[in-house]
């Protein structure tokens, strides 16, 4: 069981993020001009608000850094790293579907909760499109909530949505000079109140280096 629970949520987080990409492929260059002028207007005059989350240490798991040393995050606990079988096909799904896309991306790492099936997917987006921009073409989704708001130096912006079964938290974010990176917590409809306080704790252990 908890095998055929690791391969669904591997599945299941190459679907959602395809989704998200077929969302991004819907926003024209019109569109995506526009949104860049609103964008720049924004980040003069609207300072997103600093939050500030609750972290409990023991549901969290050892910290992870990215590849580029950017940033670290812990992943919740008793979620694992999928086998590298697994990552490629996550992989040729998601590059598949950003073909024909303005944005593409490249997996970084996807933790799996055999137990659940929720799952945490980073990966690193390409493209000319700004955390900003991306928020506003996933925001066009329905059963989706948005908020901007800036943690550990970053500002981040975060996608609330609802799929069947799972709840899924799609957060944006880019370090200076860097590409801008997904993470994005899928929690399934079997996961409790203890699975919800893992993945607000994982979110505020994200640190800048």
């Amino acid at each position: 069981m908890q095998i055929s629970n690791f391969t669904a949520a591997a599945c299941r987080a190459a679907v959602l993020f395809v989704g998200l990409l077929l969302l991004l492929s819907a926003c024209s260059p019109r569109d995506r001009s526009s949104d860049r002028r609103t964008a720049g207007a924004a980040n003069a005059s609207d300072e997103p608000p600093q939050y500030a989350f609750s972290v409990d240490p023991q549901l969290l798991g050892d910290r992870y850094t990215l590849p580029d040393g950017a940033m670290t995050l812990q992943p919740p606990a008793g979620w694992q790293p999928v086998d590298d079988d697994t990552r490629r096909v996550v992989q040729r799904r998601i590059m598949d579907s950003a073909s024909e896309g303005p944005i593409s991306g490249n997996l970084i790492e996807l933790f799996v909760d055999a137990g659940t099936g929720s799952a945490l997917t980073i990966l690193r987006l390409d493209g000319e499109l700004t955390p900003r921009e991306i928020g506003r073409a996933l925001e066009q989704a329905e059963a989706t909530d948005k908020a901007v708001f800036r943690h550990a130096g970053l500002e981040i912006v975060q996608i609330r949505s609802v799929a069947t079964g799972a709840v899924a938290f799609s957060l944006i974010t880019q370090a200076p000079d860097e590409a801008p990176v997904l993470l994005q917590y899928v929690v399934t409809g079997a996961a409790d109140d203890p699975a919800m306080r893992a993945v607000e704790s994982s979110i505020g252990s994200l640190r800048t280096e």
